[in-house]
């Protein structure tokens, strides 16, 4: 197994915020509030010793959250380990794709265990401890009931509606997806591993929060991660005075609007005058002011102000933040000194200094997640074959192709050299006309110009011809791209991990975590 690991930069798929961030650029510098991810975690934990977590608190809802589970050793030392003001949390979050999504949501957790023993270098006197935090009230359902497997897509076909962490998810819409995918396994130990623990996950749990809770712990909790569901009255009640501040002095706004005005990037997000959601069974819908009322949008729910305190103090659950506040509720639950998130999580967080400070919360490090590329046996050997790398196939196939055929018959395809010496013959053209008549020289160089036209168009069509006659390598390399690169994105936003999980099994797990080369993030290549 080759590991080729090469910058983001050169990827070309991340954006001018992720690249200027990763460098240190100085137009980021203001947004952020320390030089590197060391001194992040550092001032991080410096500042929990003036904002305190509620530990106790966190300590009994985790082991709640965790009773109908089979507990796994290294979970419950986590757990009980945040008891000690000592232990930290190196979190990621993502929302509840079914079958576990695109690798992206793989490798994002596996980013947090291998942060969390870095911290451990760094800190030999903390402990820290990775946390998945489930975006279970996230109610966009089209972007997480899906998953590609084998070149095929398999599709969740349900219209519960609401927080896709509250959808039952053991009805025969979901025993048909379950089928799907066991037509697609093969009978090796891996593949029954899989087909088992997501039957048990999804058609013996209450909710998809539950269900995704289980499948996390049973691929994760051997490394001691905890999976903590925002969707929870314990961790929102930490959170009342910023629930209160968003729905009565509506700050939000105006503090992310003015650092958007600064921001030297186009941003991630854009802040609403209220960023909350209302949630109840099948409802989660924006909280909209006017008239003197709070409106449930989509709803005949109406709250008088003095209704909507009452509302907020008895039921926090029902109130659930959007991208903005998010990261807010996050830090105040659990004491976390790192985020790892993708690139536009990267690009979102950064808007939100001046927001932590107005609620005298904890702005941890962020740090950009790992990313892979898995380049299999069969694909190399074409490669080898048509003298290509990896690396030679970022960027869009038809500038691959063109360059391929550039490199295998550049000389061939040319016609500079003949561009050349017409060029030399009308330079003498054109010393003769001037001679005679410098009026003509204006002729001579039109006609030169006509020429040279009608050569371009003769390369373009040697070119093409050239193409058609390789058209059994020019498709292969559009079969390499569209393997390593589907739909012209990122392999890790598009395939699932189920195929690399039966081929490597728990294996690829410590792959991904001793691939990357440094301390730092990483875009790893994996050539098998």
């Amino acid at each position: 197994m080759d590991v080729k690991q090469i910058t983001f930069a050169e990827t070309g798929y991340f954006s001018e915020t992720v690249i200027g961030y990763l460098n240190g650029a100085e137009n980021i510098a203001p947004f952020v509030p320390y030089t590197n991810a060391e001194e992040g975690m550092r001032k991080a934990m410096e500042a929990y010793t003036a904002h305190a977590v509620d530990r106790p608190a966190l300590v009994k809802r985790l082991q709640e959250s965790y009773r109908d589970l089979q507990i796994i050793d290294a979970v419950d030392a986590s757990i009980h380990s945040l008891s000690d003001p000592n232990t930290y949390c190196i979190v990621t979050a993502h929302q509840l794709n079914i079958f576990t999504g695109p690798l992206y949501v793989m490798y994002k957790a596996l980013a947090a265990v291998r942060h969390a023993a870095l911290a451990k270098k760094h800190f030999p006197d903390r402990n820290f401890v990775p946390v998945f935090w489930l975006g279970s009230e996230d109610h966009d359902f089209a972007e997480i009931n899906h998953f590609h497997v084998y070149g095929q897509t398999i599709t969740w076909e349900d219209e519960q509606g609401g927080a896709c962490g509250q959808y039952v998810c053991n009805g025969k819409s979901m025993i048909d997806v379950l089928d799907k995918l066991d037509a697609m396994l093969d009978g090796s130990p891996e593949a029954k591993e899989i087909s088992t623990l997501f039957r048990d996950a999804y058609l013996h749990s209450a909710d998809l929060g539950l269900a995704t809770h289980k499948i996390l712990h049973h691929l994760f909790g051997p490394y001691g991660m905890l999976i903590v569901d925002g969707d929870d009255a314990v961790y929102k009640k930490a959170c009342a005075d910023i629930i209160s501040d968003e729905l009565f002095e509506r700050s939000s706004e105006r503090i992310v609007q003015e650092t958007i005005a600064a921001f030297p990037y186009p941003p991630q997000a854009t802040p609403r005058e209220i960023n909350l959601f209302y949630l109840q069974k099948h409802i989660r819908e924006r909280i909209v002011y006017t008239d003197g009322a709070f409106h449930v949008l989509n709803t005949g729910i109406v709250f008088s102000e003095d209704a909507m305190r009452k509302e907020m103090e008895e039921h926090p659950e029902r109130f659930s933040p959007n991208v903005i506040l998010r990261p807010l509720f996050q830090q105040r639950a659990i004491p976390a000194v790192m985020f790892i998130g993708g690139g536009g999580e990267l690009a979102y967080w950064l808007l939100l200094k001046d927001l932590f400070a107005r609620h005298n919360t904890v702005y941890p490090a962020v740090q950009l997640r790992d990313s892979f590329l898995f380049v299999d046996e069969k694909v190399q050997i074409k490669m080898n074959k048509l003298q290509l790398k990896a690396t030679d196939f970022f960027g869009d196939a038809d500038t691959i192709i063109r360059n391929w055929l550039e490199k295998q018959f550049g000389d061939a395809l040319s016609l500079d050299a003949e561009k050349e010496k017409i060029s030399a013959v009308f330079a003498n053209i054109t010393e003769k006309m001037r001679a005679i008549d410098a009026s003509m020289e204006s002729a001579v160089l039109a006609e030169q110009k006509n020429l040279l036209n009608s050569m371009d168009k003769l390369e373009a069509k040697l070119r093409k011809a050239e193409k058609t006659k390789q058209e059994t390598a020019v498709n292969q390399i559009r079969a390499i791209h569209d393997k390593l690169f589907p739909g012209a994105g990122l392999q890790e936003r598009h395939d699932n991990v189920i195929p690399l999980y039966l081929k490597f099994g728990r294996r690829l797990f410590d792959i991904l975590l001793e691939a990357p080369a440094n301390d730092e993030p990483a875009f790893v290549i994996i050539q098998e």
